[in-house]
């Protein structure tokens, strides 16, 4: 039985210039992958439903404006509307910077690429049904100017930007229907998040949004963590969880972290030892009902130094799912029962329609490759707090 649990836990005229401008949105190039060709992906054929195809490189876009999402929140945690240009103050390591951008992100003059990356491996059986019909809801409220991507745990592309709402359903449809019949995927959540960032989210000539919907268990096997016995040759990353970091704060997508499972970040010490069962006892029927094998939580016999080992797991993990998230002015939501999936997907878009979009050109031309800290306040709003994007880092020419 500890080698199953071991199983789950390592594993975009004045009116066109604009458009162009946001078209143009990013902070700056990120670092190509290594011998990466870049070139436009190809488009997947409607017939293959369920097929899968590589994530391919696509053409990339340049541009020194920069641009960070802004959420504004009341005394009482609500969002602000109704601000004004003038009413923010914008600074770049300490230099006061002119607003060039602005506009409220519910605006359809800003349209969205949202990257939903989906975990549907093993491990993610107890809420793949309704996560997936949560994601598809989202779909659902889409606006027609947003486009959506759907890529998997094993670094596989199974739908490009599109705003075809019944196609983006039908390969939500097939993931849920693989992941039920025993096809899941390979945990290799980071590495299909660091392919994204790299890639797609970097090149689209939309406002990108990342929707990560895992729960980390790949942490394990980053170049960070070889201590735990991976190499490369069978299984590990060729990058560090500080690459992650550096990928995310250099593309400017914003990334909401979805995390399935018993929660354990910020959860008393008293009642982290009650939770590791319940964890154990999720993770045993998961692996029994994509076995098709009988099992009786009363069977099962754990250890204390055992429960410990999965609690410290799944805290390292979902806490590396928070930090990417809040590095990116995003929010980590915790799926702890199915039921939740349709509320969590909600409060998403919600999170989304309720930023301001702020853009400036630096004051500091050079493309140093360094990172830079932004300042962004409310002089005459004190009391409002501002939730957004503090550093990027400038790309190389």
């Amino acid at each position: 039985m500890r080698n199953k649990l071991n199983f789950y836990l390592m594993p975009s005229v004045f009116f066109a210039c604009l458009f162009l401008v946001f078209c143009n949105f990013g902070l700056a190039q990120p670092a190509k992958p290594e011998n990466a060709r870049l070139r436009k992906r190809e488009k997947i054929p409607e017939e293959r439903i369920s097929g899968k195809t590589e994530l391919d490189d696509m053409v990339r876009v340049e541009t020194n404006l920069i641009v960070s999402e802004v959420l504004v929140l009341d005394e009482r945690g609500e969002p602000v509307t109704g601000l004004r240009p003038n009413d923010f103050i914008v600074k770049e390591d300490d230099k006061l910077q002119q607003i060039t951008v602005f506009s409220f992100s519910s605006s359809e003059v800003v349209p969205r690429s949202i990257i939903l990356i989906i975990d549907y491996s093993g491990s993610q059986l107890p809420y793949i049904k309704t996560s997936i019909e949560a994601a598809k809801l989202l779909v659902d409220k889409l606006p027609p100017q947003d486009r959506m991507a759907v890529v998997t745990d094993d670094v596989q592309l199974i739908q490009d930007f599109t705003g075809d709402k019944s196609l983006l359903k039908t390969r939500l449809e097939s993931l849920k229907t693989d992941a039920l019949a025993g096809r899941h995927g390979q945990s290799r959540q980071y590495s299909a998040l660091m392919k994204v960032l790299n890639e797609t989210a970097a090149n689209t000539s939309r406002r990108p949004i990342i929707i990560f919907q895992t729960d980390g268990d790949e942490l394990i096997k980053l170049k960070d963590a070889l201590s735990n016995g991976y190499t490369v040759e069978n299984g590990a990353a060729d990058f560090r969880f500080a690459d992650v970091l550096k990928a995310v704060e250099t593309t400017g997508a914003t990334l909401y972290s979805i995390i399935p499972g018993v929660r354990f970040v910020g959860i008393p010490q008293d009642r982290v030892f009650e939770r590791a069962k319940t964890e154990a006892v999720n993770i045993e029927t998961a692996y029994a009902a994509l076995h098709e094998k009988p099992f009786d939580p009363k069977d099962l016999k754990l250890t204390a130094k055992y429960l410990k080992s999965i609690a410290a797991a799944r805290l390292r993990q979902q806490s590396a799912l928070t930090v990417i998230a809040r590095k990116t002015s995003g929010s980590a939501f915790h799926l702890e029962t199915p039921d939740q999936a349709e509320m969590i997907y909600s409060e998403i878009l919600s999170k989304m329609n309720v930023r301001y979009l702020i853009g400036y050109y630096p004051t500091n031309q050079n493309r140093d490759g360094k990172r830079r800290n932004i300042s962004i306040k409310l002089p005459n709003y004190r009391q409002y707090e501002i939730r957004g994007r503090k550093t990027y880092i400038m790309g190389k020419k």
